[in-house]
């Protein structure tokens, strides 16, 4: 019969290295602007890698990477169907009403890069940030 090794203990992040690390899932959202994937490929990696070491971490990557999947991705595929629909309706004048919707979709990514950098900043601070629905979903999912 094997004797089983106690697990190595994990490292602690200290508070410095967890406001960095934090700021950095938040700060993603910039990537958006030219390596869209790769805006959320930072937050997911950085949630894998240190969900073991620091809740805070793994609190502030996931609500980013879910914050950005919902409002790039999401917006991104609302924006393009409500311009499609403008388009292909605005013979029959009726597309002019998708037009306001539209606009709104096309501004939510403009609004997650506003709001990432605050995130960013707010814990960098170290002040507790959440965005809206994702912090709730973060936390859920980590409990």
């Amino acid at each position: 019969m094997g004797v089983q090794q106690p697990s190595p203990e994990v490292p602690r992040l200290s508070p410095q290295e967890e406001r960095n690390l934090s700021m950095v899932a938040h700060l993603s959202v910039l990537l958006h602007l030219a390596l869209p994937l790769l805006a959320l490929a930072v937050p997911a990696v950085l949630y894998f890698a240190y969900r073991e070491r620091s809740k805070e971490v793994a609190f502030h990557s996931l609500q980013a990477l879910l914050f950005q999947a919902l409002t790039v991705v999401a917006g991104g595929a609302l924006a393009a169907l409500f311009w499609g629909l403008t388009g292909a309706l605005l013979s029959l004048l009726i597309g002019l009403l998708c037009v306001p919707f539209a606009l709104f979709f096309s501004a939510l990514p403009v609004v997650a890069v506003v709001y990432g950098i605050i995130g960013a900043l707010e814990v960098y601070q170290g002040r507790p940030f959440h965005y809206p629905f994702a912090a709730a979903c973060a936390e859920n999912l980590l409990a």
